[in-house]
């Protein structure tokens, strides 16, 4: 299982799981005190958005993120098209792993770093089309949106 974390400077940390292991709340919050430490330097607040999984909701992982001083965005059910890890992250790596065989965890980490790093303008470009996206939504009400530091899992 693959773990990422981005905003719109790049990938912020991204994490391989072992086969067969799974993200429960305990890991997920090891996992955000890890990229709490990463972001320490910057003087900007954390807008974070994460899917509704099990771990992301739990009481641990809440009570984690209001711990860390992060606004936590609620994730619409049911809409991927305002998700950009779904919509713009994932759809890219499975085009770029597409067709590849990886003999070793190894190679796999080093395809996926090549692939996280020849990534320099793409982060941004897809922070903007989440904020198009989520400006179609809110229209009818005449609010205006500004994403300018989230954080995306």
């Amino acid at each position: 299982m693959l773990c990422v974390w981005w905003d719109r400077r790049g990938i912020v940390h991204w994490e391989l799981l072992e086969k067969g292991e799974t993200i429960k709340a305990n890991l997920y919050c090891e996992q955000l005190e890890h990229i709490r430490r990463k972001l320490r330097n910057r003087r900007v607040p954390v807008v974070f958005l994460q899917d509704n999984a099990k771990p992301h909701v739990a009481r641990q992982t809440l009570q984690k993120i209001r711990d860390m001083g992060w606004e936590r965005l609620e994730h619409p059910l049911y809409s991927p098209d305002l998700f950009p890890s779904d919509y713009y992250l994932f759809r890219s790596l499975e085009h770029w792993l597409r067709g590849k065989r990886f003999t070793t965890v190894k190679e796999m980490r080093e395809s996926l770093t090549e692939f996280f790093e020849s990534k320099d303008d793409w982060n941004r470009r897809g922070i903007h089309q989440l904020e198009e996206q989520l400006q179609k939504v809110i229209e009818s009400v005449g609010n205006t949106l500004n994403i300018v530091d989230m954080l995306f899992y």
